[in-house]
């Protein structure tokens, strides 16, 4: 319990918790635009060389910092400015590639396709990796003491039977339960606006 409080005090600290929401909403713009189709896989060019001129300058930036600034009222927040943009470009890079290998390597794209399913469902993946995880690790569960082969093991193994378990609930669903609680809620206004239109 005192680990998770002190992971969400961190992730507060170091800005995570607007980031996180920033690139939610940025991933949801993205994709209302059909930046993820293929007749728009320039811009990821662009995007990529961009993000790969901005990468290894900031990264670096980010290690040298502390070698000539002192002041932690300085130094502290500057990291966390530079680690974040570097992170940021670092993660336009995967972004980037992972889309131009899908559209112009078979290979790459059959395999994306296989993992269509657990893509779906990411939610519901998400939040029951955590149930599960802290079922194994947590003292209120197994409490298991694991090394990195074991907890990697593991890793795999959840990720196996979720495959599975996506597999199986999209044969009868179009989504998953948490995505359509998560959708019933965010168009929770729509049948009524809907309505109200109507009647004009």
């Amino acid at each position: 319990m005192e680990g998770q409080l002190a992971s969400l005090a961190w992730a507060w600290d170091h800005g995570r918790v607007f980031q996180t929401a920033g690139l939610f909403i940025a991933g949801m713009l993205i994709g209302r635009q059909g930046w993820f189709r293929r007749e728009n896989l320039h811009n990821w060019g662009r995007v990529l060389a961009v993000a790969i001129c901005c990468f290894f300058p900031l990264y670096g930036l980010n290690n040298m910092v502390g070698k000539f600034i002192t002041n932690p009222n300085i130094l502290t927040p500057l990291g966390i400015l530079l680690s974040s943009l570097a992170n940021l470009s670092f993660m336009l890079m995967l972004v980037g590639g992972i889309i131009y290998g899908y559209y112009t390597t078979t290979r790459l794209h059959r395999m994306l396709d296989r993992l269509r399913p657990y893509g779906r469902m990411s939610m519901t993946n998400y939040v029951t990796q955590g149930i599960i995880g802290s079922a194994i690790y947590y003292h209120w569960g197994l409490h298991l003491q694991m090394g990195i082969t074991g907890s990697i093991l593991i890793g795999i193994a959840i990720f196996l039977v979720q495959y599975a378990a996506c597999c199986l609930w999209l044969r009868h669903h179009t989504r998953g339960p948490l995505e359509y609680l998560w959708r019933c809620a965010t168009w929770i206004e729509f049948p009524f606006v809907k309505r109200q239109r109507n009647l004009r």
